[in-house]
């Protein structure tokens, strides 16, 4: 697909059953002819927690999202989700034909807002797909094993810091803020794009 949206969340833990969502952060990514993803709108959002961090990562790294999600009032989650499908409508993109991409977006971030409500996951009804997001993702984990296998490794630290190289971060920020983490994500995604095609140069002697 041409256009897709990065996604990632914050939430107070791991356990959809038990947590909340605190932050939601989607970037619009259209893939250009020189082969990369370009950023395009963005769309940010925080709910409502009367919770303080409690674990030692949470103290470290998210007290600034805690203090903003305990002042602002609770929005609906309905509302919440109209917005989100109003933000993919906006960039001419009708549910359930939504991609999304993300670091684990498929075994983590979707199935936690479909848990809340946030988003209903695609599914076929005699047939017919539907939904507000297709059931298809571009996962940022899939895309780094494919670049690992490539150069005949599984090791993927190494190629991590390599795609990060390629397309720095200009600005600075917090890596346990939904935005900044989208941001992040779609420079180590066109990094692994690029360091792909160096490979394929290489291999062939391009």
């Amino acid at each position: 697909m041409k256009k897709q949206f990065m996604l990632d969340i914050e939430t107070t833990g791991i356990e959809p059953h038990t947590e909340s969502v605190l932050q939601i952060a989607l970037i619009e990514m259209t893939f250009t002819k020189n082969g990369f993803w370009e950023k395009g709108r963005r769309f940010e959002f925080y709910q409502h927690t009367p919770r303080q961090p409690e674990t030692d990562f949470a103290k470290t790294h998210m007290k600034e999202i805690y203090a903003q999600c305990n002042k602002i009032p609770e929005t609906p989650v309905a509302e919440v989700r109209e917005s989100l499908l109003q933000f993919f409508q906006d960039g001419g993109v009708q549910p359930p034909n939504v991609y999304i991409c993300g670091w684990n977006v498929g075994i983590f971030d979707l199935p936690f807002l479909a848990y809340h409500g946030y988003l209903l996951p695609a599914k076929y009804d005699n047939g017919v797909l539907t939904g507000d997001c297709h059931y298809r993702t571009y996962e940022i984990g899939g895309a780094l094993q494919l670049t690992a296998n490539l150069r005949g490794t599984v090791e993927v630290n190494s190629i991590i810091k390599e795609a990060e190289k390629q397309f720095p971060l200009l600005a600075g920020g917090n890596r346990h803020n939904a935005m900044y983490d989208c941001e992040r994500q779609i420079n180590i995604l066109n990094g692994l794009i690029k360091l792909g095609h160096e490979y394929v140069a290489s291999d062939y002697n391009l």
